[in-house]
């Protein structure tokens, strides 16, 4: 069974996109509510960074799918645009 004929991991990865999406705006959210100094949020940033590198893999692997729609195949470049 190839995995690009079973939903199962195409839901998954929309799944964990937009689960690292409402963690993004979770941490957006820390910051602006957080007394931290520069050097905190510089390395908060940094490691927000790193947790939500694979996003862009993610992101790639979704616009691989050749029974992807339009819709779809936009919503999939969107994690790697806004991360570039």
């Amino acid at each position: 069974m190839e995995l690009e004929s079973d939903p199962y991991y195409r839901r998954l990865l929309f799944i964990v996109t937009a689960l690292f999406a409402v963690s993004l705006l979770l941490a957006c959210w820390i910051v602006a509510k957080g007394a931290f100094t520069p050097i905190q949020i510089l390395l908060f940033g940094l490691g927000l960074g790193l947790i939500h590198a694979p996003l862009v893999l993610i992101g790639h692997e979704l616009g691989h799918a050749s029974s992807c729609t339009a819709t779809q195949s936009w919503t999939a470049a969107l994690p790697v645009s806004r991360s570039v």
